[in-house]
């Protein structure tokens, strides 16, 4: 009852406010008074949103702006049904939260994954927030157009062009932390808990041909947990080259280069709680010295509707670990696109090539590691009316691996590598979306995905604290599956401009990995020795609600809203529902050591099943207010192994007491004169005190001030 009663309660959160601002209908229509048409790419076709034959959301740099952050995370986990845990992103439930795997969604920038090559992990640090137009994220397995990794999802950022009019921007930003919920946290009055940051941004064409955009940033994070401060700088240059070769050819260039600089201590789990709840327990504290360098060439070569696009990336991580889990990785990434109409506007094809690279070196962690994709693939848009389209995808993705399987640290980088072919296999795609009437889309859809471990996954030997992981070279690929309908409604109500979209949906996985406890390692190797497993064969079904409305009361005022609800049931379809929540948990690690049973509760774990987002503004001539309100809902299960107090104390405690979903409340007043724009915000108003992880507690109280300059 109380879930029905907090999704009733999120959806007249939702809902109502379009209701209030209606007035008596006039018209159903697809033009916009204040609502501008937005145009995605990530289906590899620049079209409107409501054609997507999949579940697309738009984030645009205004809404990024006005959440005065340093990274897009905040403004991401405003959207509908996507979370983001330490920076593990997850749609719909798609994911849970593992330390060290690889994504089940992925991260993009311009059409270029961007993934660490060690632990396939989203690099949500290295994105350029002063030059993102628009992000763009794609829910549901998109395998056949981004490859392994895409089982979830899809996040992609999209910069800006050097612009005609050449332009500068400066950036600054201060926030301040308030003393925890618990006043016994409060390991040193929070006198030193802040971000600053500056950033600085210039874009200019030189002439018809050749432009350039850079963008440079600072930003010194004292942390509102003991010793996680943090250190970055940042450059992110961006040139192009254009030029008309003949009367049939157009040629573009750009070559993209990015250097990142990060001095950070991370706090993996805490000491106990309430004492030590923003304090590393004993061996939870590392500190990590990293450089990354990314060069990005692309050429296209146009001829009329004809585009080639040959992209590339040269990614290097140099990392340096206080604990001495050094290393050095690099990717090599090659992709080569061609797309064109093959009878008018009726048919239209997408077709490529793709390689990457990797090579890890770690003498204690990974030891030596190497690996190579390949793929090729081919969709097909086809328009036999002007209302109806389907697509049609597959893609061929083959993978093979070499690497270290000491299960020893002192062993890594002296045994011999071992090869293995881990992926060959063909997944497809098939969609399609029909105007049923004047502003009413009907969309459906179904698509295949895989995801292969990472590095980490497969050859990692490391401790943390009371942990120990094991490699596991023989772990096998996931594969999945997702299907999907939708119906999106545009609205005009007098001065309302709307839309609404629902759809239902279901993800199939087989072979999802999970870490648990290796039974026949306790006592040869130090503390609890953990590996990453095949253990899961899961499927989540649920239901999305989403809107975005503007209501126009007066010549200068306003009112917006954007949110939604999402629903989902996330099962392992050999879990035990006896199993489930964590009052068994000594029964069931009892059985995990005695017996090898792994930890497969019927939920799976890390997962909420209700997310409600929702932000109403108010502009009122140079002012904009806006309230960001999130709900999660409670985390049914987590590894029963960090409920014991030898490892991670208080958890068990805190959860009994504490685990009943959180909400987070967030105001922003904004102000903007000419050149010049200031915004203060306080996040998690309330000062909510919620654990997103085992031993991690989420960001209390803090207040931010931002100015802007651009001229």
């Amino acid at each position: 009852m109380k879930m029905i009663y907090r999704l009733l309660l999120g959806l007249g959160c939702v809902v109502l406010p379009l209701f209030c601002f209606a007035q008596q209908p006039d018209s159903i229509s697809t033009d916009t008074l204040d609502l501008p048409e937005i145009k995605v790419s990530s289906e590899l076709l620049d079209q409107k949103i409501e054609r997507s034959t999949i579940s697309l959301q738009t984030l645009d740099a205004k809404q990024l702006d006005r959440m005065v952050s340093t990274d897009p995370i905040s403004a991401l986990q405003l959207m509908p049904g996507l979370t983001i845990y330490d920076e593990q992103p997850s749609i719909r439930g798609s994911s849970g939260y593992t330390f060290g795997a690889g994504t089940r969604v992925l991260t993009m920038l311009n059409g270029l994954p961007l993934l660490s090559p060690d632990l396939n992990a989203a690099s949500f640090d290295l994105l350029p927030m002063d030059a993102v137009k628009q992000i763009e994220v794609m829910k549901g397995a998109a395998s056949v157009l981004y490859g392994s990794g895409a089982l979830g999802g899809v996040i992609h950022m999209i910069t800006e062009k050097p612009s005609t009019v050449p332009y500068t921007q400066i950036r600054s930003t201060f926030r301040l932390y308030d003393r925890p919920a618990n006043r016994n946290a409060d390991w040193d009055g929070f006198r030193s808990a802040s971000v600053r940051s500056v950033h600085a941004l210039h874009s200019r064409r030189v002439n018809d041909r050749y432009g350039f955009l850079v963008l440079a940033d600072l930003i010194d994070n004292t942390g509102f947990r003991k010793d996680e401060n943090e250190r970055r700088a940042r450059i992110w240059f961006m040139q192009d080259y254009n030029r008309k070769l003949n009367d049939k050819y157009y040629l573009r260039v750009s070559l993209n280069t990015l250097a990142h600089f990060d001095s950070s201590g991370a706090v993996i789990a805490w000491g106990g709680y309430p004492d030590s709840a923003l304090i590393a327990g004993p061996g939870f504290l590392s500190k990590q010295y990293t450089f990354n360098l990314a060069i990005d060439p692309t050429i296209q070569l146009f001829k009329g509707n004809q585009i080639h696009t040959l992209q590339g990336r040269f990614y290097n991580v140099n990392q340096r670990v206080s604990t001495g889990q050094n290393s050095r990785s690099y990717m090599q990434y090659v992709d080569y696109k061609y797309q064109a109409p093959l009878y008018k506007k009726w048919i239209q094809l997408a077709t490529g090539l793709n390689y990457t690279g990797t090579q890890v070196f770690s003498d204690s962690t990974f030891g030596r590691a190497t690996g190579r994709q390949a793929a090729a693939f081919a969709q097909f848009q086809l328009a036999p009316t002007e209302k109806l389209q389907f697509l049609l995808g597959a893609r061929w993705q083959y993978e093979d691996v070499r690497g270290d399987t000491a299960r020893l640290q002192a062993n890594k980088g002296q045994s011999p590598l071992e090869r293995r072919e881990t992926l060959n296999r063909t997944v497809m795609r098939i969609g399609g979306n029909y105007e049923v009437a004047k502003a009413t889309f009907l969309r459906a859809s179904w698509g295949q995905a895989v995801r292969s471990p990472s590095v980490a996954e497969r050859f990692t030997t490391t401790q943390s604290g009371g942990l120990t992981v094991l490699p596991n070279p023989e772990i096998a690929v996931e594969k999945g599956w997702t299907a999907e309908i939708g119906l999106r409604q545009g609205l005009k109500w007098g001065r309302l401009q709307a839309y609404v979209d629902v759809s239902a949906f279901r993800m199939q996985f087989e072979d999802m990995v999970e870490f648990w406890v290796v039974a026949d390692q306790l006592g040869r190797v130090p503390g609890f020795p953990f590996r990453a497993q095949n253990i899961s064969e899961a499927r989540v079904d649920g239901m999305e609600f989403s809107t975005q409305g503007r209501f126009r009361a007066a010549k200068r005022l306003h009112f917006g809203l954007i949110g939604g609800i999402t629903v989902i049931d996330p099962i392992d379809l050999q879990g035990n529902a006896r199993y489930d929540g964590d009052e068994k948990y000594q029964e069931v690690i009892l059985l995990g050591i005695a017996l090898g049973q792994p930890d497969r509760p019927r939920t799976l774990k890390y997962r909420n099943k209700v997310l409600i987002r929702t932000s109403p503004s108010v502009e009122w001539r140079k002012w904009n207010l806006s309230c960001n309100y999130t709900y999660n809902s409670p985390i049914v299960n987590i590894d029963k192994i960090f409920l014991q107090s030898t490892l991670l104390p208080d958890v068990y405690n805190f959860r009994k007491e504490h685990n009943k979903g959180w909400h987070v409340v967030d105001v922003i007043l904004s102000w903007s004169a000419g050149q010049q724009s200031w915004s203060l915000a306080a996040y998690n108003l309330l000062n909510e005190e919620f654990m997103t992880v085992p031993g991690t507690l989420g960001a209390q109280r803090s207040f931010a001030l931002q100015w802007k300059l651009r001229f």
